[in-house]
């Protein structure tokens, strides 16, 4: 009688049927990598492969290291010692923590209207009252581009606690009513480490890499990436931090030059959905700054109706996308922010 083979278990059995499947994809690996692809060795990876306004992988250093890296508290941030960064990733020179003693700390946050320049404008601040006061004060730029008021949140409850600020102001707007990709930056999840691991490895895989570019479904963009209600809550949690730090604060609504036209590169990305009321949805939330500034008792410096006011000057105070400032308008602004000083006392003599 011939022996009944020995069964094999079901863990040998999983075993042998995984073998077929990972020689199947280490070849296909293997013949992507040798046909070159992605084309122009161009590999997605981190969070230059995010979506926005702007190709992020075109800001890069001199060596093609793209200069945002992905962050799981604040999303995406600017790498260290690249394109003007410190050690902190914060675009400017270094900064000593603790904070040297008698040293009146000013930190801006705020989105690329912040964080860019050149010379923006938390540089020319800082540069006025050095002038006239060497030592005695610094102006920390802590604005990220694309960022929205959810992050600047994040930074001010994560980060900043530690920089010692005197005062911290506060410049969104822009970035939280444009049309969320998908979920709103507080649906946002926050994964686990080894997830975040496995994800950052699979971006390094072509294959993982060819299948996404095959498969794109119909995103549908209906709602901020910031509400209303969100941005007020935001403001206001970001006063009740300041509070807790000792810290005075800011908040600057967002001056823009719609009224002369809305950039063509916004229709065209999605970041608005009715071109006939982008306008007037950027005012909503600067009214929002207003309101709840006049709630919380938070001085308010209302650069749009300043600007707006300016009507000879005010298309020479910003670039060509009516949304960053131009070289004048950081100017402006700088001195803005230094007329409030001197006219609330904050400025010692020397």
């Amino acid at each position: 009688m011939t022996p009944k083979p020995a069964e094999l278990s079901l863990g040998r059995k999983i075993l042998f049927s995984l073998i077929p499947v990972c020689t199947l994809l280490l070849v296909l690996e293997g013949g992507l990598r040798l046909l070159g692809y992605p084309a122009a060795g161009v590999e997605p990876a981190g969070v230059e492969t995010m979506e926005f306004t702007f190709p992020l992988e075109e800001w890069r250093s001199d060596d093609g290291v793209a200069f945002l890296e992905r962050d799981p508290v604040l999303f995406w941030r600017p790498r260290p010692h690249l394109l003007g960064h410190n050690s902190r990733g914060l675009f400017g020179p270094e900064i000593a923590v603790p904070k040297p003693p008698g040293l009146y700390r000013v930190v801006c946050l705020g989105d690329s209207c912040t964080h860019l320049g050149p010379r923006p404008y938390p540089q020319r601040f800082g540069e006025i009252l050095e002038h006239y006061r060497p030592g005695r004060y610094e102006v920390v730029n802590a604005g990220v581009l694309g960022w929205t008021s959810h992050q600047g949140l994040k930074r001010l409850l994560t980060e900043v606690p530690e920089w010692q600020p005197d005062l911290v102001t506060v410049y969104f707007g822009w970035n939280d009513h444009w049309l969320a990709h998908g979920l709103r930056d507080s649906q946002q999840p926050v994964p686990a480490p080894w997830r975040e691991a496995l994800t950052r490895l699979a971006r390094h895989l072509r294959t993982v890499q060819a299948l996404a570019s095959l498969y794109r479904p119909e995103e549908e963009r209906s709602q901020p990436r910031v509400t209303l209600d969100e941005y007020g809550a935001n403001l206001r949690a970001m006063k009740r931090q300041a509070d807790r730090l000792g810290a005075e604060i800011w908040f600057l609504t967002a001056p823009q030059a719609f009224d002369r036209g809305v950039p063509r590169f916004l229709l065209e990305s999605g970041e608005v959905g009715d071109p006939q009321r982008v306008l007037e949805m950027h005012r909503a939330y600067n009214q929002v700054v207003r309101r709840v500034g006049s709630e919380l008792g938070v001085l308010v410096v209302d650069l749009e109706r300043e600007i707006d006011a300016m009507a000879g000057e005010k298309e020479t105070l910003f670039e060509l996308d009516h949304i960053h400032l131009s070289d004048s308008g950081r100017t402006l602004v700088a001195a803005m922010l230094y007329a409030r000083m001197l006219d609330l006392g904050k400025l010692d003599r020397p």
